[in-house]
């Protein structure tokens, strides 16, 4: 235990200024203010041989300066400060006192009375806010902070003994804040100084500060007190050690010692963000869990750890049909009520799970049983765990072995987690505050934090390649790959990610010359553009993924769109789209002043995003889109156009009723670029149409580019016909049989149907030809896809006159063979239950029954 001085003294005690001279007997009695030791663990704390130790603790006994709890002699024995131990001690504190003199007005202000080794004294004119100190290595000019080396320092006791230098008394009051712009304050003498013992978290830096000099805090922030790579990069964010010190947000498991449901429940809120959150969860939320049904495969092992394998087994599969199925399904009695005890009445499902398991009300194998299923779990969610029972050894092995563990709640220590940083409750303060132990045995204070702070959105391969989707926490393709840096530079760059989630603009202003990438990802959304003017030559524009198009000059936007690569482009459509649909005068705005002829590659890509979204804008601006919009976005259409060609065929639509002179108009502009890359989608829609109207002969590739990127019901005119040139093994159409696509909503469709396709809106559906059966009947195998499957099924009941059977792809897909008037009431719940495109066949309620086949095999 550490001494409390406060307790020692009395106010207006006087205390005679006096010096221990003796460097060891300083250290020795500075470690015995801190906590009771052995004679061998005050040796080895303060550089001393052990006979030498010996000898000055014996001569501090013989003048009662300390004490031990056993006998003079005893093995063990702790040896403590007595009262008169704490007096030489508190007189030298006196001694030291002397040299703040002469004490500054600024109430802020600091001062080092003495330091050896890591130990250092304090003092202060005003009770500091926090327990952590920086120290410079040596006192700051006039000019600023320019080379100055800040360390941490911690300190013993939060509380300071005051003194007061006029009088040479001990005061037990903090002196008045004075007001540093009321002149009346500069007439006070008053000389009371705090003293607070502390140490140098980083033992090894050279603090070379005079003793005697104040100094004031920096008004930035500080390098950090905890190494970056394992406790700033993590995936969440816990708190802040001090308001000068970085976010911590671990990468290694934290375990809390803890058992005060208010202190859990904070931790449990904090640490839930993309996580599975298991324990009382009483204030985290109050929604009713789900159990995965597969937890159970866990639990009969605990349950029953004698019985055979087989028999388990066996009680399993009726348990969990009796929990699924709602039958009377026998189980074993004893498996039964150990179930219902442990479980009670809770809901199991065989594919979903809550995120946010509830362990209340459970029993100790239930929830050791959802430990061990959340540890064997094969995904990327990290583990928060609050543990509500005591679980066996074999469990908290495996638990202390999982690298998904992001946190772990227990009442106390626990042997395989003695190498673990740890939380504690602080004793003196409340919460948000709480002790952190980290593995090397530093106890530091900890501030929880719980909003107002952006999660970082690492992955674990972020040191690999640093690209701007890992940081917005985006899977985009993209070819982009990123530039290989020093390790120095590649450390500027984490610590920008990590202690600057929401910018800090002075710091990115000093990086910007020698670190232009880490200044980038530091820069406020508002101070992005200005920046982006002066680096736009010096980093790559895929990084303009990061640029808030809120903060970006709306008529910058064509600057920017020239720069930007086709991923970054393709995420500001989607933000483009919400602006013009909001405000429609952002067109006017951003409309460039530029003839449609000479549209570059970001006027091209403005346009495309104009006739995207042309039902939300203004009626005055359709003549303008017509005339100049569709040129331009022609000159240069970007790969992603399919939105662009929707709106094309509105604005057509919304002038002209006749279909054939529509077709016409929309396939003029599929001739106006020919010279385009085969994944662009005006030149799939191109061949789309040359396969369907000019009854052009496809490749393989250029067949499987307009099924997987264009919308099945445009090309669903030539669906059979490209199923059987799959099914007749055609040089490059083998994909077929194996793609999953909507085969059964495209073919199964009744002839002479009609639907607004652009460029085919006068094209009618051929129809289903049930002859198709045949073909397919010689293919089918174990590699067949489940939409043939599903479409040979549907025609081959429908031929048989046989009820439709669940389909594959959705429930009622056999309907869509069926005839009409056979079709029975379908509730929202079938409806859903399969691929939508299907779903939206039933829903207009046609079918691809065909009538002249049956008819003719009659």
């Amino acid at each position: 235990m550490s001494f409390d001085f406060k307790k020692s003294v009395k106010k207006g005690a006087k205390i005679t200024p006096k010096k221990i001279r003796s460097k060891y007997r300083l250290r020795l009695m500075n470690r015995l203010v801190e906590s009771q030791e052995t004679v061998s663990e005050l040796a080895k704390s303060v550089g001393l041989r052990m006979p030498h130790a010996s000898a000055e603790i014996k001569r501090m006994r013989d003048e009662k300066l300390v004490s031990s709890d056993l006998e003079i002699g005893s093995r063990g024995a702790k040896i403590r400060l007595t009262e008169e131990g704490i007096k030489v001690l508190q007189m030298d504190e006196w001694y030291k006192a002397e040299e703040a003199l002469p004490i500054p007005k600024d109430n802020d202000k600091i001062c080092v009375l003495y330091r050896e080794g890591t130990d250092i004294l304090f003092a202060f004119l005003r009770q500091p806010e926090e327990t952590l100190i920086l120290v410079p290595d040596r006192l700051p000019d006039s000019k600023g902070n320019e080379g100055v080396s800040w360390n941490w320092a911690k300190l013993n006791h939060s509380d300071l003994r005051w003194f007061d230098l006029n009088e040479k008394t001990i005061s037990m009051e903090e002196p008045e804040i004075l007001d540093p712009q009321n002149i009346e304050s500069y007439g006070d003498n008053s000389q009371i100084i705090g003293i607070a013992r502390g140490k140098l978290i980083q033992g090894e830096n050279i603090v070379s500060i005079s003793t005697g000099e104040w100094f004031g805090q920096p008004d930035f922030r500080s390098n950090s007190l905890l190494p970056e790579n394992i406790y700033h990069r993590g995936l969440w964010s816990l708190g802040t050690c001090h308001q000068l010190s970085p976010i911590i947000r671990p990468k290694d498991a934290i375990v809390a010692i803890m058992d005060d449901n208010l202190y859990k429940s904070m931790l449990l809120r904090i640490a839930k963000k993309n996580a599975l959150l298991i324990g009382d969860l009483r204030g985290v939320t109050s929604v009713e869990s789900v159990y995965p049904l597969d937890v159970l495969d866990y639990w009969i092992e605990i349950a029953h750890p004698r019985i055979s394998n087989q028999e388990k087994r066996k009680r399993l599969v009726a348990l969990k049909e009796k929990i699924t199925t709602k039958k009377r399904i026998k189980t074993s009695d004893s498996t039964w009520r150990k179930f219902r005890k442990d479980w009670n009445d809770v809901i199991f499902d065989k594919e979903a799970f809550s995120k946010e398991m509830e362990t209340r009300g459970l029993g100790k194998n239930a929830v050791e049983s959802i430990v061990q299923w959340s540890v064997s779990l094969d995904n990327n969610l990290q583990l928060v765990i609050d543990l509500t029972e005591k679980i066996s050894s074999e469990t908290m092995l495996k638990l202390s072995f999982c690298d998904k563990l992001r946190l772990l709640i227990i009442k106390e220590n626990d042997i395989f987690f003695k190498n673990f940083d740890m939380l504690r409750v602080d004793k003196k303060r409340s919460l948000p505050w709480l002790e952190f132990v980290t593995k090397r045995g530093e106890t530091l204070p900890l501030k929880l934090i719980e909003d107002g702070h952006k999660e970082s959105p690492l992955g674990e391969n972020i040191n690999k390649n640093i690209n701007p989707w890992s940081l917005l926490g985006l899977k985009i393709e993209s070819d982009f790959v990123s530039e290989e840096f020093d390790e120095e530079y590649l450390s500027v760059i984490m610590s920008s990610i990590s202690q600057y989630p929401l910018g800090d603009e002075s710091w990115a202003n000093q990086m910007e010359a020698r670190y232009p990438l880490a200044a980038w990802i530091a820069s406020p959304d508002n101070g992005r553009w200005p920046r982006w003017q002066r680096l736009r030559e010096r980093i790559d524009p895929e990084w303009l993924a990061l640029l808030n198009l809120d903060f970006l000059p709306i008529e910058k936007l064509v600057e920017i769109s020239d720069e930007a690569p086709d991923s970054v482009l393709n995420m500001f459509s989607d933000k483009l789209k919400i602006k013009l649909r909001e405000d429609s005068d952002i067109f006017l705005r951003t409309r460039p002043i530029m003839e449609s002829r000479k549209a570059s590659r970001g006027v091209s890509w403005i346009a495309a995003q104009f006739l995207s979204n042309a039902p939300w804008l203004s009626e005055n601006t359709y003549l303008d889109m017509l005339e100049w919009s569709i040129e331009a976005w022609l000159r240069n259409p970007p790969k992603k156009s399919l939105d662009a060609i929707k709106g094309v065929y509105w604005l057509f639509t919304k002038e002209n009723k006749n279909l054939i002179e529509i077709d016409e108009l929309m396939y003029k502009i599929k001739n106006k670029n020919k010279k385009l890359d085969d994944m662009n989608e005006v030149k799939i829609w191109s061949n789309m149409l040359d396969m369907v109207l000019d009854e052009k002969k496809l490749d393989g590739n250029e067949i499987r580019m307009i099924v997987e990127k264009m919308p099945s019901d445009w090309w669903a005119v030539e669906s059979q016909n490209i199923l059987l040139r799959g099914i007749r093994s055609e040089d490059g159409f083998k994909w077929i049989l194996k793609e999953n696509a909507p085969w059964c909503s495209t073919i199964l469709r009744p002839k002479g149907e009609q639907i607004e396709v652009p460029g085919l809106s006068a094209k009618k559906h051929p129809g289903c030809d049930f002859t198709i059966y045949n073909e397919i009947e010689r293919i089918l195998n174990d590699s067949t896809s489940e939409s043939i499957m599903d479409l040979y099924d549907s025609i081959n009941n429908s031929i048989n006159q046989i009820s439709p059977t669940s389909g594959r792809t959705h429930e009622l897909v056999g309907w869509l063979a069926q005839p009409i008037e056979k079709w029975p009431y379908f509730s929202s719940d079938e409806l859903l239950k399969g691929n939508i495109e299907i779903t939206k066949r039933i829903l207009k309620k046609v079918s691809g029954y065909d009538y002249y086949y049956v008819k003719s095999e009659k």
